[in-house]
């Protein structure tokens, strides 16, 4: 599951030039997290349409979201879900 409020898209996330071009969409990349809940592999699943956007995707993903690892009988494993990613300009 999704660990706190750090799993969303903040300012500092946006390309500068999505901006500037008012980019927007929706990204979807498999995540696959770790036993220790950090993320491992994130592979782009959906194209938001604007390469950018799906590139921040993975680095943001993979570099700053956290999760609570998957368990099985208690014990903490690895597991790999789609994860949404919506890029909106307010």
């Amino acid at each position: 599951t999704a660990d706190g409020n750090g799993n969303r898209v903040t300012a500092r996330d946006y390309p500068a030039i999505s901006i500037r071009l008012r980019e927007t969409g929706l990204v979807v990349v498999n995540v696959c997290v770790e036993a220790d809940g950090n993320v491992g592999d994130v592979t782009l699943v959906e194209t938001s349409g604007h390469d950018r956007l799906d590139a921040a995707t993975v680095r943001m993903v993979g570099g700053r979201f956290r999760y609570n690892p998957a368990t099985q009988g208690g014990a903490p494993l690895r597991h790999c879900a789609n994860q949404p990613v919506r890029w909106a300009l307010g």
